[in-house]
């Protein structure tokens, strides 16, 4: 069970322009916003967008989902659920961020 939230949360990579890297071990997890609207530097990597960042933070609240900020420029959304979490409840916060039923 400790890559199931990674193995839910990388689908997103594809699914965004606006994810640049789901990365954690474990139960921690977090999600590298990048705004790929502005140029690449020279090693090709978009600069981060802490600005949609709390966009996505602040909507995730409203959903009844509590998410940190954290990463150079806060611009990494972090998961970090109890030790105590369900594969259920892993499930549905996965569904919550496709727009599942409960979005």
């Amino acid at each position: 069970m400790r890559n199931l939230l990674k193995s839910q949360l990388c689908p997103f990579e594809e699914q965004s322009s606006c994810i640049g890297e789901v990365r954690g071990r474990g139960l921690m997890n977090g999600i590298a916003i990048i705004n790929r609207e502005s140029a690449p530097d020279s090693c090709g990597n978009y600069p981060p967008d802490s600005v949609m960042a709390q966009r996505i933070q602040h909507e995730s609240l409203r959903r009844e989902l509590v998410l940190e900020l954290g990463g150079c420029n806060r611009c990494v959304v972090r998961f970090l659920p109890p030790l105590i979490v369900t594969e259920q409840q892993i499930d549905e916060i996965a569904a919550a961020g496709h727009g599942g039923p409960d979005a």
